[in-house]
């Protein structure tokens, strides 16, 4: 014979039940699985505004700009949405992809970079998902020695340097004065909340615009989705068709005959 302990009430839905045993009601737990809370206000990024103003200013300016692309998945989903951002709803077509060539592993500013960096006259030099390392400091320091280069990070990895360059603006929640609440977003989402941000200040429409590509990286980089309600809020957003406008994923869909209204992790 089974032995049992009757834990609880004597509820006779089975799932209130166990939630009432954990100390959860339905709506605590509708909350995290389907979040409708607003996201978190980009301007709580430390430099948030300076750094808009710095892409605004370059490009009132008409002055170069390069984009360095890191070599994974968050990279790619990074740079691909600041170049369609600054390129297509910004109209600005003077931007320049910096793809490491010579090694496939290489990340943020390198030898390479360095050197492309001087060939192509970039003035503005934009690093997403990378640019917080000792070794991108020292490049991004002797580079605005030299040519006067300014630098936009906009950054999720460990901040490894202090900043006393005037012209190199750090966006990234892991430096020790950045109050941002969610400690847990990819190199791509907080680029996503830097366009976002840079939209809603410029009064700039792009609608759903990007939420998939960020959704994407969130999912390829491992981020936290159990202690982040803005990541599931992002996620749960990105995954839904009628929010899906690259391309990429278009085409994933028809691949892959998917006909759910929402595209699963």
């Amino acid at each position: 014979m089974i032995k049992y302990k009757l834990i609880g009430s004597t509820n006779e839905n089975i799932i209130d039940c166990v939630l009432e045993n954990r100390g959860l009601t339905r709506s605590q737990v509708n909350e995290i699985l389907e979040p409708s809370i607003e996201e978190y206000d980009g301007m709580l990024f430390r430099n948030m505004k300076i750094g808009i103003d710095m892409l605004h200013k370059a490009i009132e300016n008409n002055i170069n700009i390069g984009i360095v692309v890191d070599t994974d998945c968050d990279g790619y989903c990074s740079s691909s949405m600041i170049q369609e951002f600054i390129t297509k709803d910004l109209s600005y077509p003077n931007v320049k992809l910096l793809f490491h060539e010579e090694h496939v592993k290489s990340h943020g500013i390198d030898e390479e970079i360095y050197n492309k960096i001087i060939d192509l006259n970039i003035q503005l030099v934009i690093t997403p998902d990378a640019g917080s390392t000792n070794t991108d400091y020292e490049y991004m320091s002797e580079l605005n020695s030299e040519y006067k280069t300014k630098f936009l990070i906009l950054d999720h990895h460990g901040v490894e340097y202090d900043n006393t360059l005037e012209d190199l603006v750090l966006i990234n929640y892991n430096h020790t004065d950045c109050n941002y609440p969610n400690k847990f977003l990819s190199g791509a989402a907080v680029t996503y909340k830097f366009i976002q941000t840079y939209a809603k200040l410029h009064n700039i429409n792009i609608g759903s615009k990007y939420v998939d590509i960020a959704a994407l990286s969130l999912v390829s980089d491992m981020m936290n989705l159990r202690d982040s309600i803005e990541n599931r809020v992002i996620l749960n957003n990105g995954s839904l068709k009628v929010n899906i406008t690259s391309p990429l994923m278009q085409q994933f869909i028809v691949s892959k005959e998917k006909k759910k209204k929402r595209i699963s992790i």
